[in-house]
């Protein structure tokens, strides 16, 4: 498998990443509302890949990110909160788009489930 069939959230997390780096300047209003939506639509992607690849505290992770730049039911917070916040959630998806991989590629739950115990894989 190749690094990014692994993680098909990376790409559109690492957009929404450099979109929130970006935020941190002095923008038009309509660039932060594209940022709400671009990284509410990767928090989303990643923490559904999360999921399927069982890693729990990436999940969380995304799903922190998704309530935060929800574009239904906005926080409003001060320009110097943003700011903090634009430059941990960036940092928190490039970390969950690295980290977080699938096996089979797919980013789609396996059919064959969870590997078999053998006896020899047992502690005594």
């Amino acid at each position: 498998m190749s690094f990014i069939s692994d993680r098909p959230h990376l790409i559109p997390c690492l957009i929404a990443a450099t979109m929130c780096f970006v935020a941190i300047g002095d923008h038009p209003y309509a660039y932060y509302t594209l940022v709400r939506v671009v990284t509410f639509v990767a928090a989303l992607v990643g923490g559904l890949v999360a999921y399927r690849a069982d890693r729990i505290w990436a999940l969380w992770m995304f799903g922190v990110v998704a309530l935060l730049f929800n574009p239904i039911v906005p926080v409003h917070l001060t320009k110097e909160v943003w700011c903090y916040l634009d430059a941990l959630a960036g940092a928190a998806l490039i970390l969950g788009g690295l980290v977080v991989r699938i096996a089979d590629g797919t980013g789609l739950a396996s059919e064959k489930g969870p590997k078999p115990r053998h006896h020899a894989d047992e502690e005594r």
